[in-house]
């Protein structure tokens, strides 16, 4: 079994901004030296229903709602030795009774900045908690729901940076459309200011020519007539 201390540093040296992921790791190793479990759980309450994390490898609830609220209402840890002594809550007796899990210890997480939870071990046959180290595991718990708490704020933060990246990535990306936009337009006015001055110089031309045919025109039309029967 770890030293208390340096298994308190390695629960807050898995808290980081994964939702819990590494703490939840970190703490069924731990609790797992201290006292072996076949199924384990961390549940938090939130504003619906509890959020749960596994132990294990199985992600099937160990105890549901009722007694969650029990343990924590009770703020201290509870012992379940047999099946009959859960019956006082019918939806976790019915859900050990189909897992077949017989034994159960549970730790609130309830400690000052931590969310409202408990930590869930459970094992398949009776009496096997009857030897756990509480006074070891306790304090484990409690540190766990201010990690936890930690882990799940700082996640929190993170999402919230990144949606604030993803907003400002999307008004960079509008600045490069508008900016490729007001390029396509300018280009589009400039093509149309230099056909429009061809067209002009092309106008002028035909101007010019106009003026050139007209002047021999009137200079046709003032030249006098010859006289009939007049040869030079």
């Amino acid at each position: 079994m770890l030293d208390l201390t340096e298994a308190l540093l390695r629960l807050v040296a898995a808290t980081s901004w994964d939702g819990g992921a590494g703490l939840v790791h970190a703490l069924s190793e731990v609790v797992r030296e201290a006292t072996p479990f076949d199924a384990g759980e961390v549940a938090v309450a939130q504003p619906v229903e509890f959020r749960r994390w596994s132990l294990t490898d199985d992600e099937t609830d160990v105890v549901e709602s009722d007694l969650l609220l029990h343990v924590g209402a009770s703020a201290r840890p509870v012992r379940v030795d047999d099946l009959p002594e859960v019956v006082d809550f019918p939806r976790t007796h019915a859900l050990m009774r189909e897992r077949g899990l017989q034994s159960l210890l549970l730790f609130p997480l309830a400690s000052p900045g931590g969310p409202e939870g408990a930590i869930v071990l459970a094992r398949t046959f009776g009496w096997a908690f009857a030897g756990a180290p509480l006074g070891y595991l306790w304090p484990i718990a409690r540190m766990s729901g201010l990690c936890l708490e930690r882990a799940l704020a700082l996640t929190a933060l993170r999402r919230k940076l990144d949606f604030m990246g993803d907003g400002e990535r999307d008004t960079r990306q509008h600045e490069e459309r508008s900016r490729r936009q007001l390029d396509m337009v300018r280009q589009d006015l400039e093509r149309t200011q230099s056909e429009l001055a061809s067209a002009r110089a092309e106008l002028m031309a035909a101007q010019r020519q106009l003026s050139a045919a007209q002047s021999e025109l009137d200079a046709i039309r003032a030249e006098p007539p010859t006289a009939p029967g007049r040869t030079r």
